[in-house]
């Protein structure tokens, strides 16, 4: 048959050069050969021909090609499936990825939106108390146009413009004063017209902060109308500020850089401990964050808050520090003279700088104590029911009976100091609360987890405390913020809260 097709086609020499290629010969065929049925004949003998020598080849071994093509075959489908699995794990991952990015980006402009909501309704307030002033402006103008018209009306005309050009000329008559601006009325007003209100300048409190909050001023106003004062410890500051911060800390080109702050001049170092974790603070940062603290809760005005000073780490060491002389002075049975420790009673007094606070004045004195060197407690001087009360956030560390022996100098020395001074004569006390005060150690409060974040923990239980709000938010994991946050507000010289 192939012969035949060989001797037939006028292109025979094509068609013997791919004789070994069935499926070049088929397609010969198919082309040149007239006769349909005698090329389905053929077609179908040679495929039958090829299809059983291909089965004798395979059953006999004697071809291993195919063999290896159906193997290759699947070897190569499943290094597809493979790498389509890839391909799908990495999409899912950029996925997530991307989603989480998404996710921080939508948690930071919720908390501008916030930001922003607490702005517009502070220009809110403020546009309402100017619309208020304008309105009582404006009634009273329309009370002086009444009567001139009532004037007019008369038909006295001439008398009305006389007194006009009469004001106009006259010059207005304006009492300025640091305190007090007020405005006389015009000669052509009757008698019986009200003058105009006095206006009063603004008054702020006495504060080192660059942001000053105004005095609340009495307000015509209902108590209703009045929103109380919250203080929240956690005051949310926005990543960005914090960026700013974390970036002027890591610059090693401003390392000898000082930052100027209401407590002074402060180094790098200063905040890149109180910024960074698992840093242990000096006796530098307690001392600056309580009178920060401090400050900022007499400035915000807080209903809620005690009625409070503070001491320093200064005053703690120098009233330790005199317990062997007064040891001295009761063994020989000679008296202590307290009036050369001018530097304790300018604390008790009040004319210590930045303590101006009389203790007479106030119920509590908190200050931060270092315990064996190594930690930091919160101490609370209760000049009400006279107690040494101790805020500890390791209590594992010192036992109650050592921590009443570390506190014997000020248990003892404080009644005395305070009698010097007649603080117990103005307060009405008796002479038992002359003797050594007990220790109360508080227990049921937050405590640490790691061996770095006392004093963290001793400035927050003191914060929380004095502005009286509870210790639901005090905890361990929010540390790493409250780093932040303090340091942001010295860096800043801003209160928050």
């Amino acid at each position: 048959m192939l012969r035949w097709v060989c001797q037939q086609s006028p292109k025979s020499q094509t068609i013997s050069q791919v004789f070994d290629s069935p499926m070049f010969i088929i397609k010969a065929v198919i082309e040149m050969t007239p006769e349909e049925e005698q090329l389905k004949i053929a077609s179908g003998e040679l495929f039958e021909n090829f299809r059983s020598s291909t089965i004798i080849q395979s059953k006999n071994g004697g071809s291993k090609r195919v063999r290896e093509v159906v193997n290759d075959e699947d070897e190569l489908k499943k290094s597809k499936k493979q790498k389509s699995k890839i391909k799908m794990k990495k999409a899912i991952r950029n996925l997530q990825d991307r989603v989480a990015v998404v996710e921080g980006q939508l948690n930071t402009i919720k908390s501008d939106i916030d930001e922003l909501k607490g702005l517009m309704s502070t220009i809110l307030k403020h546009i309402g108390l100017q619309r208020k002033g304008d309105e009582g402006d404006h009634k009273v103008s329309e009370g002086l146009e009444d009567e001139h018209i009532e004037v007019k009306k008369k038909g006295d005309e001439d008398v009305l413009e006389k007194k006009v050009d009469i004001g106009l000329e006259e010059p207005i008559d304006v009492v300025d004063d640091e305190d007090v601006i007020e405005i006389e009325p015009f000669l052509t007003q009757r008698p019986h017209v009200r003058p105009a209100r006095r206006k009063r300048a603004s008054v702020y409190l006495s504060t080192p902060f660059t942001t000053l909050p105004k005095r609340s001023l009495t307000s015509t106003t209902s108590t209703s109308e009045s929103e109380a004062i919250v203080y929240d410890p956690m005051h949310k500051i926005l990543d960005v500020h914090l960026d700013r911060l974390r970036a002027w800390i890591t610059d090693k080109r401003t390392d000898d850089e000082l930052r100027e702050t209401f407590h002074g001049k402060k180094s790098k170092a200063f905040f890149r401990d109180l910024f960074m974790c698992r840093r242990w603070l000096s006796d530098e940062h307690l001392d600056a964050l309580f009178l920060f603290i401090r400050l900022k809760i007499k400035a915000a005005g807080i209903p809620s808050s005690q009625n409070f000073t503070t001491a320093d780490t200064i005053f703690m060491r120098i009233l330790v520090s005199k317990w062997p002389l007064y040891k001295e002075c009761i063994k020989e049975n000679r008296p202590f003279d307290w009036d050369e420790e001018y530097r304790l009673v300018d604390y008790v007094v009040g004319s210590k700088v930045d303590f101006q606070d009389p203790w007479a004045s106030v119920d509590y004195v908190y200050s931060p104590f270092n315990v064996h060197g190594n930690h930091w407690v919160l101490l609370c001087l209760d000049l009400v029911s006279c107690q040494v009360k101790v805020w500890d956030s390791l209590p594992s560390l010192t036992t109650a009976e050592e921590m009443t022996n570390i506190l014997l100098p000020i248990r003892q020395l404080v009644p005395k100091l305070l009698d010097s001074t007649g603080f117990f004569d103005r307060r009405g006390r008796s002479s038992t609360y002359k003797e050594p005060w007990p220790v109360v150690i508080v227990d049921s409060i937050p405590l640490q987890r790691n061996n770095c974040d006392c004093g963290v923990f001793a400035i927050k239980y003191f914060e929380y405390i004095a502005a009286g709000v509870g210790l639901d938010t005090l905890c361990q994991e929010n540390m790493s913020y409250f780093r932040k946050q303090l340091a942001f507000q010295l860096w800043t010289n801003t209160p928050m809260y």
